[in-house]
């Protein structure tokens, strides 16, 4: 048994960690448990995860099906027949980005600013920040930071610590990447639009 102690920031955490027979392994693969099980502080700081997660997902969720609109109004474009929804609605979050980002950067591109937003979403790593948040294994415990274990394609791993704000950041960014879309191809496509009924809240602008 390995004894943990962690400075994060002013804050101390400390834990515990076995370690298998075989040798040591690489901590992201870790399974991460509360001797006794979860606290009322767990309990606390699990709520304000998760919602923040929750809302990520959704906005992530925006993102894709944004995309797809938009690789729809595009193709549409050129090829001056619809495209196959069937299709577009298989693609992958890579490959979506893949195709807008050709599209922008071709000249049969017919969609305003999309090249710009499609620029913007690279810088901003937007891709990575959802799929880190999505797929990492979180350390749901109170005490540890905000922390998750990633295991990336290429074959390497991290334990990444970080803070709610980013969190909170990163669900505002995927917000403004949907909205950018959507807004660019808004006399395109058929909308729903709900009863005011309050004076609004500001939404993300891109």
């Amino acid at each position: 048994m390995v004894q943990v102690r962690e400075d994060l920031g002013g804050r101390l955490a400390s834990y515990e960690m076995s370690v298998p027979s075989g040798g040591p392994i690489d901590i992201a693969a870790a399974r991460v448990l509360r001797i006794g099980g979860p606290s009322r502080a767990d309990a606390v700081f699990r709520e304000r995860l998760y919602a923040v997660i929750g809302a990520i997902a959704v906005a992530g969720g925006h993102c894709e099906s944004a995309m797809k609109r938009t690789v729809i109004v595009a193709r549409d474009s050129v090829d001056s027949a619809a495209a196959n929804l069937e299709a577009v609605s298989r693609m992958t979050w890579n490959a979506l980005e893949r195709d807008l980002t050709a599209y922008a950067q071709s000249a049969d591109c017919r969609v305003d600013g999309l090249r710009e937003t499609m620029e913007w979403a690279a810088t901003n790593k937007i891709r990575d920040r959802r799929n880190d948040v999505i797929h990492g294994d979180w350390w749901d415990f109170d005490g540890v930071g905000v922390r998750f274990s990633r295991f990336f394609m290429d074959g390497t791993s991290a334990t990444i610590v970080g803070d709610l704000s980013y969190l909170v950041e990163t669900r505002d960014l995927l917000a403004r990447f949907a909205s950018a879309l959507d807004d660019a191809i808004e006399r395109r496509w058929p909308q729903i639009r709900l009863p005011k009924v309050d004076g609004g809240l500001p939404g993300p602008t891109p």
